[in-house]
Order: C-alpha cells, then structure tokens, then sequence
C-alpha cells in the first residue's frame, strides 16, 4: 500500500497574463486567458527552451499548451523579496546582480532574443552552494525573437530606456536599450528611486523639443510605484545621481559606476551595450 501525498500550490507571483505557483519544488506558470495570449505563451516558451542550459535564465523542464501552463526551477524569490531582507543580505551582492544581467542579455543577444521586460519582478536570486546570492532573469511572455527589427514590444514602462518614451518612437539599437534598464534597477536596489523622465526634464541631458507621451501615463507609473514597492521618482541630474551614490557596502564600486555613468546616458547611441559592459567587469 502506497501512501499519496498531494502538496498544495502556493501562488508566488502575478503578471499582467498570469500567475505563477509553487508546486513540487517547481514553478508553474499559468496564463489567465488562451485565447488572447496564446502569442505570449507560444513565444515564451520558444525562448526558454532556445534558452535552456543558459545558466542566467530560469531554467524551463516542460509545458502544456492546453492547460496554458509552463513549469520550471524554482527560485528563491525576486529582487523586492530580497531588498526587505537587506539586514539579512546587505548589498554587497548587486556587483553579482550586474554581471548576472548582464551575461543574461548578452546570452539572449547572440540568440536573437529581446526580453523586453527586465524589472524588478522578473530578475529571480538563488543562493549557490557557497552561500553567494546569484541571478537569473525569468518571465519572457513580452519578448520577441528578432527576425528583424520591427515588432519589438515595448520595455517595460517604469525601466525603459528614453526613447522608449518618445512619441512616434523609432526603434534604436534595442542592446543599448536593455543597458538603460539594467542601470536603472541597480539605482533603484540602492536608493529605492526610479529614474524617469521627470528627472529628464530638470537635467542637463534633457534635450529641448523632446516629446513624450501623455502625464497620464506617467501618474500611472507613478501610482503603481507607490503602491507596489515605496518607491519614488528622482528629480535631479543623471551624473550627480551616480556620482553622489552611496555604494560602501558594495564591492568594486568604481566599476559599479563606470556602468553606470556609461549605460544611463539620454542618447542611445552614445549607450554601452551589454557586452562592452561585461568588459568592466570581467
């Protein structure tokens, strides 16, 4: 006589398409809705098993297109989850958070692969055999796999890069777009504020004549920031916000900021991509 034991899913994360639960030492994702996010679902998953053995990206094991669902490693929690236990870790881990999004991109980059929506939710910490805090980026239902450069969904909102922001935008080199956003969640692992384009507008990188989209969209950013994780917006310039930065507690502070003052630049052009900023670091 065999005795079954059914463990209960806990659900661990919610999207904008679906939730994710915690199920047998796994993750399982589950879109809310087939029907209309068949597209997101079928992309996903083509990423994450051109992705698998990348060992910056969850890990995918398997899916089930009628059920709607995808099933992987599951890791500790997200980068919010972890900034809360800060008198547990303190920040000497973001240098291992830098390189490991930044391989993460640069490993989707040579695959044709653009993510779209690095964030702060969709970059998971696990903690390896000797005890370092490590990072792999997840969530891939907004990605495109570039034939060319046309369809790219845009990143998301709060990290994306300026141009992003541009009404009647075109598209850039999207590589030094992803570095923008990179640079943006460190800032924000350090000082808990997001740079935005009203920081744009009273700095010295604002070009005049730059149009945005509607102040609406940006009280919505605004409301979900404070409603989500305490955070606020920056209102001075780039190269001071860098500059003045408090990074004491974090190793190799010097590169940290050569990063930084290298990827949070307004021109795209002038923008590191992923693999330049490797080449600081490694």
């Amino acid at each position: 006589m065999f005795l079954i034991i059914k463990m209960e899913k806990e659900e661990i994360g919610t999207g904008s398409v679906s939730k994710v639960y915690a199920e047998n030492g796994v993750a399982v994702k589950v879109y809310n809705d087939m029907s209309t996010h068949e597209d997101d679902f079928e992309t996903e998953v083509a990423c994450l098993i051109e992705l698998k053995g990348c060992k910056w990206v969850v890990q995918y094991i398997s899916h089930d297109t009628q059920m709607g669902s995808i099933t992987m490693e599951l890791l500790e929690g997200d980068i919010v989850d972890l900034l809360l236990k800060r008198e547990l870790f303190p920040h000497t881990w973001i240098e291992n958070f830098t390189v490991d999004v930044l391989k993460a991109d640069y490993a989707m980059g040579i695959r044709d692969i653009f993510h779209a929506d690095i964030n702060f939710n969709n970059v998971l910490y696990y903690i390896n055999d000797d005890e370092e805090i490590h990072f792999k980026v997840c969530d891939f239902s907004h990605s495109t796999i570039m034939e060319n450069e046309s369809g790219i969904t845009k990143p998301y909102p709060i990290l994306g890069a300026p141009e992003w922001y541009k009404v009647n935008y075109e598209i850039l080199n999207y590589a030094k777009s992803v570095t923008w956003t990179i640079a943006g969640l460190i800032y924000f692992i350090q000082t808990r504020k997001f740079i935005t384009h009203e920081l744009w507008k009273t700095s010295s990188y604002y070009k005049p004549g730059l149009k945005f989209h509607s102040t609406e969209h940006l009280e919505s950013i605004e409301k979900f920031i404070i409603d989500n994780v305490d955070g606020e917006f920056s209102q001075t310039d780039i190269e001071d916000c860098i500059e003045y930065l408090d990074m004491d507690d974090v190793k190799n502070s010097d590169k940290l900021k050569e990063f930084l003052f290298k990827a949070l630049v307004i021109d795209n052009t002038d923008r590191i991509t992923s693999a330049e900023a490797l080449g600081i670091f490694l």
